[in-house]
């Protein structure tokens, strides 16, 4: 099997995350402001709002709770979703706690290729994808496809397929 990508999964959404780093910020400064009598645009407050969010504010790379894989050979393509050993039932965007993933085994996670071509390997790739962003979305989870979404319509599929490594 060839990986064709890596698509990171998040744990919350990018519009999310920021409500709620602001909502920090807004605690943390009217707190600043009535007890420690600083201006509400002061330096100490600037600072210390980037000490208190920073790096849990920045939502690339930091709030990834999974991936998908999509892999190829000459015969399938296969979706293998790595999630968290155990169901993650609340994400607290400011936690260092890690959880490690795993194979999730998923039932339906292949097609095979045949005799298809490459555009119609790409359709079904395609839709999976959004069956799957749909699924993850119930879930709460944010899949990243800007990558994807890059590449995934200059791929010859079925050229992929065929070479041997």
């Amino acid at each position: 099997m060839k990986t064709l990508f890596e698509i990171p999964i998040y744990a919350i959404k990018r519009d999310v995350l920021h409500s709620r780093v602001e909502k920090t910020k807004e605690k943390h400064i009217k707190e600043c402001v009535e007890c420690h009598h600083l201006k509400p645009d002061s330096d100490e407050i600037h600072r210390s709002l980037e000490m208190l969010t920073y790096p849990m504010c920045v939502w690339e790379y930091n709030h990834i709770i999974g991936y998908l894989r999509i892999s190829i050979d000459a015969q399938d393509v296969l979706f293998d979703t790595y999630l968290p050993m155990n169901q993650v039932e609340r994400y607290h965007w400011d936690s260092k706690v890690k959880h490690f993933v795993v194979n999730q085994m998923e039932p339906n996670n292949h097609f095979y290729i045949g005799n298809k071509s490459s555009n119609e390997i790409r359709d079904r790739i395609t839709d999976y994808l959004n069956d799957y962003c749909k699924r993850m979305d119930k879930r709460g989870y944010q899949v990243d496809l800007d990558a994807f979404n890059t590449l995934h319509k200059y791929i010859d599929y079925k050229m992929v397929a065929e070479k041997e490594v």
